[in-house]
């Protein structure tokens, strides 16, 4: 299972801005990328793009002697194997030492055998450059598993609602972040944006019910298991559930839509969007940010809005202008 998406790069300029934006989309430390695409197609480019989103200042340049450079501390090795033949280049990969970090490698068509964590084709079009990317790294669950743990958990009405309704706001923000050449990962985004609420629950004054819900017994009973099981907030609780299911990056991707804590800001582009788009949400009705945040007020400031609410309000402000650089498009 992976998940392919692609972008339309017409300069220098934003294949090195799409190359940084796959750095802004990496969930693991160590990962395999390679790179194809015909003599001159932008891969060096692209991969300075990448390095200088991983915070290294050093120049990327295609390996002459060496075939390999490593950069940050052995945060990136870049490969070029465009001067070997395939049976060179299998040879030498063999004799490479261990990388903990992220191994980028050009020209990997020389390779056969080897198995990438996320794919990258470079081609030339007529009207540009288009990058389509492979992700192979993480897992992602499916609909039909996310609604069996809507079930199991016994998830309310109105919260399946709204995270339907957050997904729907996601796949709008993920196709205008590819419009503007930026990667991000829409089907793992999709299934956060589903997840994000699982537990909702745990938060809840009651688990008996109230105007908005009404449980039966078994799913009191079964709340109280989950909660003693996961504990609180339901942010932590719900990365809790998908790691402990075999789906740790997208837990990584739910946990930031909590409320502002200046020490666990969302910082990869799906944590962004996620966050973003569950306060352009009330309940299942899309929204401006200033209308979900003076709801707050309403429901939970007693008319008041507290020095962290309005951090909260500017942090989801600068977000959206990051997201949306030339304005909001819905």
């Amino acid at each position: 299972m992976f998940y392919s998406c692609s972008v339309l790069a017409k300069s220098e300029a934003e294949t090195l801005k799409s190359g940084i934006s796959l750095s802004q989309t990496m969930y693991r430390d160590s990962a395999i990328i390679v790179l194809r695409g015909e003599l001159g197609a932008g891969k060096t480019t692209f991969v300075q793009g990448f390095a200088e989103g991983l915070g290294i200042h050093q120049r990327i340049t295609s390996p002459t002697y060496a075939l390999e450079q490593r950069y940050g501390d052995n945060l990136l090795s870049h490969i070029d194997l465009y001067r070997l033949t395939s049976s060179q280049a299998s040879d030498f990969f063999r004799t490479l030492d261990p990388f903990p970090g992220i191994r980028v490698i050009e020209w990997s068509d020389r390779l056969s055998d080897i198995e990438a964590d996320i794919e990258i084709d470079i081609t030339e079009q007529t009207e540009g450059r288009k990058i389509q990317v492979h992700f192979k790294d993480i897992p992602v669950p499916s609909d039909d598993e996310i609604t069996q743990w809507m079930k199991t958990v016994g998830l309310p009405l109105h919260i399946q609602k709204h995270v339907k309704k957050v997904a729907e706001i996601c796949a709008l923000i993920a196709d205008e972040l590819l419009l503007q050449g930026r990667l991000v990962r829409k089907d793992a985004l999709h299934a956060a944006a589903l997840t994000h609420d699982l537990l909702r629950f745990v938060d809840f004054a009651s688990l008996t019910g109230d105007a908005m819900y009404s449980p039966t017994p078994e799913e009191t009973a079964t709340w109280i298991r989950l909660k003693e099981m996961y504990g609180t907030p339901h942010e932590a609780a719900v990365e809790k559930f998908l790691i402990q299911n075999g789906f740790p990056e997208i837990g990584r991707m739910t946990r930031s839509h909590r409320g502002y804590d200046p020490n666990a800001l969302p910082q990869t582009i799906e944590q962004y969007a996620l966050a973003y788009a569950d306060k352009r949400a009330l309940i299942d009705t899309t929204v401006t940010l200033d209308q979900r945040f003076d709801d707050f007020i309403v429901r939970y400031g007693n008319g008041k809005e507290s020095d962290n609410a309005q951090a909260w309000r500017r942090e989801m402000k600068r977000i959206e202008s990051l997201l949306f650089p030339e304005g909001v498009p819905f």
